[in-house]
């Protein structure tokens, strides 16, 4: 069975906390920009050679991160963008700003005919390896304080602590190094849908965790998509909390039907987690 977890402890018996990644330990919006930037970087070097030879007017990394997040923050796709404003043929590419939470869409482009057809297959060749370069990039975020403090102190409790996070495995494992949280997560307590082949939509996540600590006390998650984080652990018994957004996250917190995709509890801050539901 996909969620089976071999290592199962048989003698905790206390309270285990489960995060979402993504808008829940740390604004995924960073990540985003970080993305930007890297794909930024790789276009200012290739407009720079360009530049040098007389054939273009050669962008700077800061220009181009600008033309993609502003892009971005007005609802347009960004690697379409970029792509328009270096005079490529515009491909209705969905690459999108979600590459890495499950939502992304695949890049596709219209078919074209005669010269428009050699820029827009230039188009899609270039916007790929955008899409491969924001994939793959070690991204330059931090975790809030607030994050870390609410995880410091909960080991200190003696909580166990688990993620379950959407999104292929490469690009979830980048995040979790850059933040530091392999130190602060056991191996087997890292799950990630692109490694076992089931998202939050299925019970499967949350079954890796009962089945390793099948004496728990209780089963806390925490997230911030009503969407998808808590119809199935509200169906398997769990205590839900939601983390409010702020204003800056990438998918939004509406009342959701039925009524168990909604969360139990709704939480300003994650250190809200030690004085209201601990």
């Amino acid at each position: 069975m996909d969620f089976y977890n071999p290592s199962s402890d048989l003698s905790y018996h206390g309270d285990v906390v489960v995060f979402d990644l993504d808008d829940t330990l740390y604004p995924e919006e960073d990540y985003v920009f970080s993305g930007f930037r890297a794909v930024a970087e790789s276009v200012a070097a290739g407009e720079a050679e360009k530049g040098a030879a007389g054939e273009a007017s050669a962008k700077s990394d800061a220009e181009t991160f600008r033309i993609m997040k502003d892009a971005y923050l007005s609802g347009e796709n960004a690697f379409d963008a970029l792509a328009r404003e270096l005079g490529l043929a515009g491909t209705g590419a969905e690459a999108g700003a979600e590459a890495e939470t499950g939502a992304e869409e695949e890049t596709g482009a219209e078919e074209e005919t005669g010269a428009e057809e050699e820029t827009g297959a230039e188009a899609e060749k270039n916007i790929a390896a955008w899409v491969d370069i924001y994939r793959t990039h070690l991204p330059e975020i931090s975790l809030p304080a607030d994050s870390l403090h609410t995880l410091q102190e909960l080991q200190r409790r003696g909580v166990k602590l688990g993620i379950a996070t959407d999104g292929r495995s490469l690009g979830q494992r980048l995040k979790i190094r850059a933040l530091g949280l392999d130190a602060l997560f056991q191996p087997e307590n890292i799950y990630i849908s692109g490694e076992h082949g089931h998202d939050k939509h299925d019970f499967e996540p949350f079954a890796w965790f009962v089945h390793r600590y099948p004496e728990a006390r209780r089963f806390i998650y925490a997230g911030d998509n009503p969407d998808k984080d808590f119809l199935n652990p509200n169906l398997m018994g769990w205590t839900t909390v939601c983390v409010a957004d702020r204003g800056r996250n990438i998918h939004p917190q509406r009342p959701q039907t039925p009524e168990e995709k909604n969360p139990q509890f709704t939480i300003d801050s994650l250190s809200d987690l030690l004085t209201k539901i601990l």
